[in-house]
Order: C-alpha cells, then structure tokens, then sequence
C-alpha cells in the first residue's frame, strides 16, 4: 500500500549541500508520501536527472561549483515539465527573477517552514501533473481530430463515387433506350471538360460541367421507344 502512495504522489529530488537540511526535507517529504532521492550538489543532481525521471526537485541556490540557478538552466534543456522548488538562505530579487525566468515554481526560505514546504511542494507536483495531461489530453484531440478527418474524407469520395456511379448509371440507362445516343453523352462530357480547361475554369465548374455533359440528353428517358427510334425527323 504504501509503494502505490509513492507511485502516486511521485519521485522527489533533494539537491542542496548541507546535509542536514538535505536529510530533514527529504525525510519530511518521504513522510508525506514521495518517494525521495539526494544530492550533494548540482553536480550529482545533473546526473541524477540524466539517468532518471522525477516529478519534483528541490534546490538550494547557493551551492559551491554550478549554482541552482545554473543548474535549472541545464536540466530545463532536457526536461521542461519537472516541477523545481528553489531554495535559499539569502534572498536575492534577480536571482529569483532569473530563476522564475527558467521555470521554477515557487521559491522556499531557509529557515524552512515544514508545512509550507509540503504544501508548495504538493501543489507543484499537482501542476506539473496538469500540464502533462492537457498535453496528452491535446496530442489525442489532435489525433483524434485527424483520423476523424480521414474518415470524413474517405466518406466523401465515397458518396462522389456513388453519385458519378449514378449519374454513368443514368448514361447507359438513355443509351440502353436510345442506341443511336449510345456513348454520345460520355463524349459531350469529355469534350466539354477539354473546353473548360482550355478557358482556365475552376475544377468546381469543370466538375458541374462534366456532370452536364453526361445529364444533357438525360430527358430521352421520359420519351417512348416509338418516338425516339421511328423513321424521319422527331
């Protein structure tokens, strides 16, 4: 049960090199359910973040070699969804604003306060959880709006197919009627599409003419068989 919590709540770093400020946040962490991890300095946290994923990770500022600031710039370059925590003893105001600038959540003063560090810490946990499923929720909408796409399009040249099935459909029912029509209407069709491209119509209107050309004698059908073929002028 209590792996599921961790599971749950997620996988905290712990960068900071006073090892006992380091030990009292990841132990008040651990205890709120987080899986916790230490590092003793940029450095090691760098390469702790190479080799693994973590959903949070507090920092102190003010370390010997690479800064927190520094090392916020870094892992934002391979990870821009991790919710980072910064801490410091001395606040400065354009460190702060640099380290906003990257990304980082919230900022904590030492001396820490243990309640306000679980609760900046959950709450940005929780943010980062957010933002992570409105991506995904937006990567699926866009798949789904796209296979929803395909399938409109497929049901589209579907019904032309049907309707220039219909209307060839109607063709051969005249010339079945009336043989002395028999492959005139696909003629007409076919030169009145030549024409339209000629004159630089649109495919809107070359497809309307198409569509005449093949309908035009379409009327015969209504005529008798008597009429249609008996000897002389109609």
């Amino acid at each position: 049960m209590e792996g599921a919590l961790e599971d749950e709540r997620g996988r905290i770093l712990v960068v900071d090199d006073e090892p006992s400020i380091r030990d009292l946040v990841a132990f008040k962490l651990s205890d709120d359910g987080y899986e916790c991890e230490k590092a003793g300095s940029a450095e090691e946290a760098l390469t702790m973040v190479a080799q693994g994923h973590y959903d949070g990770i507090l920092s102190d500022i003010n370390m010997p070699g690479i800064d927190g600031v520094e090392m916020l710039r870094r892992i934002r370059m391979s990870d821009a969804d991790v919710a980072v925590v910064m801490m410091t003893g001395a606040p400065d105001l354009s460190v702060a604003l640099e380290a906003m600038r990257l990304g980082a959540y919230d900022f904590l003063s030492k001396p820490l306060n243990l309640d306000v560090l679980s609760l900046t810490v959950d709450r940005a946990v929780e943010k980062k959880t957010l933002v992570k499923q409105n991506r995904t929720y937006q990567r699926n909408l866009e798949s789904m709006v796209q296979e929803r796409t395909q399938q409109l399009n497929k049901a589209n040249d579907d019904l032309r197919s049907l309707f220039i099935g219909s209307i060839k459909a109607l063709a051969q029912a005249l010339e079945a009627k009336d043989r002395y029509t028999q492959g005139h209407s696909a003629r007409v069709a076919e030169e009145s599409v030549r024409i339209a491209r000629y004159l630089s119509l649109s495919e809107d209107e070359i497809q309307n003419i198409w569509i005449a050309g093949f309908l035009h004698d379409i009327g015969k059908i209504g005529i008798q068989e008597s009429v249609l073929n008996k000897s002389g002028r109609l």
